[in-house]
């Protein structure tokens, strides 16, 4: 029942056609269009990414892509198989078949370890949201119906990498409180600026250059050529604003860290319907009054100019401008759970969300009828 098949226009329109019959299990997720699926599942640096199916009664119930790492390596020097671009209807049978399909196509590529959700790099989506699902979806949120975890433990992986997303709704207070760590940087000769967005690709460089040195130690991470960056972050321009976005400077004016906001237009995006219509263009325009939170969604501070609260003063500078420009919503985005940056959140931040990247463990696999079932 699970076919293997080439990763191409008619995989795509496949795949966003199943996207679409998921949505009344997935209320949240942003339809992303045809044009953006193909750049996403068709990049260089893959060679041979490998499509697999599950078709029951002629319908398609599970799609899935599993790559073989160009970078990523193992204790043992194998490549890393990774799992990604994922959509199944209810029923685990077929997940578990078509997932257990994509490990065994990894392993005869060498691939002993095999992780996912991961659409080729953590930097694209990656990650299940585990909930709880109470709380409004924020932009660039991975989301994803709440039986895809259950049916990745079921055919045997496990959390391998968690995350989690938190929210601070008193901004006058964390302004307050993260003030002295702002003045210890600035005691220190460090300084702060906005982006400009009239210099947009030369400010989007520095933004690249210092990510590459400063992701470093990521879990799975692996560099991305400037190129691919530039086309990555460049539909962003047009919803950037310079007062949420700045850059941390040394007493050369060199930059070494830097924070990266967007206001949180989820509603607006949703709208959209995955389109790129004037209609539908209009439909975001119209949505995006709705819009009431930013989004901090990347913090980055060169190594060797940490524990000098530059992580704190840009924090503080983002809360501080968000509540100047009349949001009252932070969302303190998609942080690793033992990442330092949660603690920037001066204790007045409340959790939102969790999320799990997880890793093949045969060990854990529990058999399943491999015939189709529903839920």
């Amino acid at each position: 029942m699970v076919e293997q098949m080439q990763v191409d226009l008619r995989w795509a329109q496949q795949h966003l056609k199943l996207l679409q019959q998921l949505q009344p299990y997935d209320r949240s997720t942003v339809l992303p269009t045809i044009e953006a699926l193909q750049r996403s599942m068709n990049r260089p640096k893959f060679s041979q990414p490998q499509g697999f199916r599950y078709q029951h009664q002629g319908r398609v119930a599970v799609n899935l892509i599993a790559q073989v790492s160009p970078i990523l390596r193992d204790s043992a020097g194998n490549p890393i198989g990774m799992i990604g671009f994922y959509a199944a209807l209810p029923g685990t049978a077929p997940a578990v078949a078509t997932l257990h399909t994509a490990v065994d196509w990894l392993r005869r590529q060498g691939c002993q370890t095999v992780i996912g959700p991961i659409d080729g790099d953590t930097w694209h989506r990656y990650r299940f949201n585990l909930g709880p699902h109470a709380k409004s979806t924020f932009l660039m949120e991975p989301t994803n119906p709440d039986y895809y975890p259950a049916d990745w433990e079921m055919a045997g992986f496990r959390a391998t990498a968690t995350y989690h997303s938190k929210q601070v709704s008193d901004l006058p207070a964390v302004v307050r409180l993260s003030a002295p760590a702002e003045q210890r940087a600035h005691s220190l000769g460090y300084k702060l600026r906005p982006f400009v967005a009239s210099d947009f690709e030369n400010e989007l460089r520095r933004i690249y250059d210092l990510s590459v040195i400063a992701f470093q130690g990521n879990p799975f991470y692996e560099n991305m050529e400037w190129s691919e960056f530039l086309e990555l972050y460049s539909p962003s321009r047009p919803i950037l604003h310079e007062r949420l976005v700045w850059f941390a400077l040394d007493s050369d004016d060199q930059p070494v860290g830097f924070l990266f906001c967007l206001v949180d237009y989820f509603a607006a995006a949703k709208a959209m319907g995955g389109s790129r219509s004037v209609w539908a263009k209009l439909r975001f325009l119209w949505h995006k009054r709705q819009a009431r939170a930013v989004n901090f969604k990347s913090i980055a501070v060169l190594p060797e100019h940490r524990r000098a609260s530059i992580g704190a003063a840009l924090m503080h500078q983002g809360y501080r401008e968000a509540y100047k420009m009349g949001y009252r919503i932070a969302n303190l985005c998609l942080i690793h759970d033992d990442n330092p940056s949660s603690k920037l959140d001066q204790e007045q931040a409340k959790l939102i969300r969790r999320y799990a990247l997880y890793q093949y463990d045969d060990r854990h696999y529990l058999p399943a009828n491999h015939e189709a079932k529903n839920r």
